[in-house]
């Protein structure tokens, strides 16, 4: 026996609705990953040009000036995260052997929604610099 409703009034705007229910979910998902590899690259960026400027600029500030030119690279790239930012130098047998710049943000996923976010996670980037004494 087969149930036959008298009317299907109404079925198509409801089979509507669940199906772009299920895009918008979708397309929340591709955006929240979008914006988490894109952090991930600018992560990566304030890394390099840090150990980069270490590098270059060594003279006994060169590691102040560089971790002053990664925060201000990560204002311009992430303005509304607050990186941590380590540089060093990496000793071999003694002797100064490249700058390491080691940045560290905490990504919260869905912050459109909720300013807290939900839930969330660690992304860090280490950039190794070679170091070179030229005289």
């Amino acid at each position: 026996m087969i149930l036959k409703l008298r009317s299907e009034k109404g079925s198509i705007m409801v089979e509507t609705v669940a199906a772009c229910l299920i895009l918008i979910i979708i397309m929340f998902g591709f955006f929240e990953t979008y914006k988490l590899i894109d952090t991930k690259l600018k992560v990566q960026r304030i890394a390099r040009d840090a150990a980069r400027e270490a590098a270059i600029n060594y003279n006994g500030k060169g590691l102040e000036l560089a971790k002053d030119k990664a925060k201000d690279i990560a204002k311009q790239y992430i303005p509304h995260m607050n990186p941590s930012i380590t540089v060093y130098l990496n000793k071999v047998n003694g002797e100064d052997a490249n700058v390491v710049c080691s940045v560290t943000v905490d990504y919260r996923y869905m912050q459109y929604f909720k300013k807290s976010g939900i839930g969330g996670r660690s992304i860090n980037a280490t950039a190794i610099y070679p170091w070179q004494d030229q005289s």
